[in-house]
């Protein structure tokens, strides 16, 4: 964890050097990142280090990017490969540095475990319209989320498909109550 936390702070500390003598940095980062406790654990620690005061708006994956797009805010830490590696390309940020990564698990039913893939708890949905929530929120989650239903074949329907438009506390809340 320490090595993680240390290669977030000298990424922070980078970017800042590179706007020159401001005393405060803009982070986009995701709802996942914020809920973790993350940042309250580390910013604190590079605050008093630097002196610089990190203020952070989270939001999902996609949200972020067009606010760096737009240069709205000065660092992002978002997770979505695909979508940083084409909003690189597109030269609207300077440098990419991956140090950390997802596991996503389908959440469901104590009994739901007695499946053997991903594939087989898909499929099951979908075939037996159970209801599914969705984050739905153009984040890293709901883009990777949505790219597992196409690998399967699978269009979610309207039938067990349910979008909360939230981020993945408020979206487990709601499916707890589904």
């Amino acid at each position: 964890m320490k090595k993680k936390v240390l290669v977030l702070m000298l990424l922070l500390l980078l970017s800042v050097v590179s706007l020159g003598s401001s005393k405060q940095v803009l982070l986009a980062t995701t709802t996942s990142v914020r809920d973790s406790g993350l940042l309250d654990y580390i910013l604190p620690t590079f605050e008093k280090k630097t002196g610089i005061k990190v203020k952070y708006v989270a939001v999902g994956t996609g949200r972020a990017l067009k606010m760096g797009e737009d240069g709205e805010v000065d660092i992002l830490l978002v997770h979505a490969k695909t979508s940083e590696l084409k909003f690189m390309k597109e030269k609207h940020g300077k440098d990419r540095v991956q140090f950390m990564h997802n596991y996503f698990v389908v959440v469901g039913p104590k009994d739901g475990n007695k499946f053997k893939n991903l594939e087989e708890v898909l499929n099951k949905i979908n075939n037996n319209n159970y209801k599914f929530v969705s984050r739905a929120d153009d984040s890293g989650t709901n883009k990777k989320e949505l790219s597992l239903w196409k690998e399967q074949g699978i269009t979610p329907n309207t039938n067990w498909y349910l979008s909360s438009g939230n981020g993945m506390a408020a979206t487990l809340n709601i499916a707890s109550e589904k």
